[in-house]
């Protein structure tokens, strides 16, 4: 494998790997014997539903189970969030454009475009993570911002973090409001019990650990 990222278990009891740079997704069954992939390691892209055969990835960052059972794919390059149907054998994606900024808040996921810089060594998003409800929470690396995709509605809006973070700046304790941390380079998050953990780079030697409490609503 070309970077392996991460592994999820699935409902089946079967595990799923993804290859960053290698542009695939495995699944293997208990033994470790591949039974599945998806992608052929070209750099790809389907804004529609694609079937398992034809589906291509860029730069896969993240994977993860969702409550629904299904897998849910952080295709970074491709600046996207991608959903691996498991019952419809299709590979659906679910928010972003295939464009680099920082625009869609308040609208359909679809539309929305996440962070970019080509000089850095993890260009787009890089974490992804899943509340209890399928609400979908992506770590937008290059806009030091955390993004949320509403499951009911399908839109997204920024829950954490500001354009303006600032390296080299550590965050108060005491600071309340989401919306004023300082989220320079976020890393990988994980979300559990109501609580989303938010580790960031403040600088090569430094870091700070943001714990976003869930409200009865975002």
């Amino acid at each position: 494998m070309k970077d392996a990222g991460n592994c999820v278990v699935d409902n089946e009891g079967l595990v799923w790997v993804n290859e960053v740079k290698g542009c695939k997704i495995w699944r293997f069954d208990s033994l470790g014997k591949p039974v599945l992939t998806l992608g052929d390691g070209s750099m790809g892209f389907q804004s529609r539903a694609a079937d398992f055969g034809e589906a291509r990835f860029s730069w896969i960052y993240d994977i993860r189970r969702g409550p629904d059972g299904n897998i849910y794919v952080l295709d970074s390059r491709n600046f996207a969030v991608r959903l691996i149907d498991l019952k419809r054998r299709v590979v659906n994606t679910i928010a972003g454009n295939r464009k680099a900024g920082y625009e869609g808040d308040g609208g359909d996921a679809l539309n929305a475009t996440f962070g970019g810089n080509p000089a850095a060594r993890f260009d787009g998003p890089i974490s992804l993570s899943l509340d209890e409800e399928g609400n979908i929470l992506v770590g937008d690396r290059q806009n030091h911002v955390v993004r949320m995709i509403h499951k009911k509605s399908g839109t997204i809006g920024t829950i954490a973090g500001n354009y303006n973070s600032v390296k080299g700046i550590s965050n108060d304790p005491e600071e309340k409001d989401p919306l004023k941390l300082n989220l320079p380079e976020i890393s990988s998050m994980d979300y559990y019990n109501g609580q989303l953990f938010v580790p960031t780079d403040l600088s090569p030697e430094t870091g700070d650990l943001a714990v976003l409490r869930k409200a009865s609503t975002y």
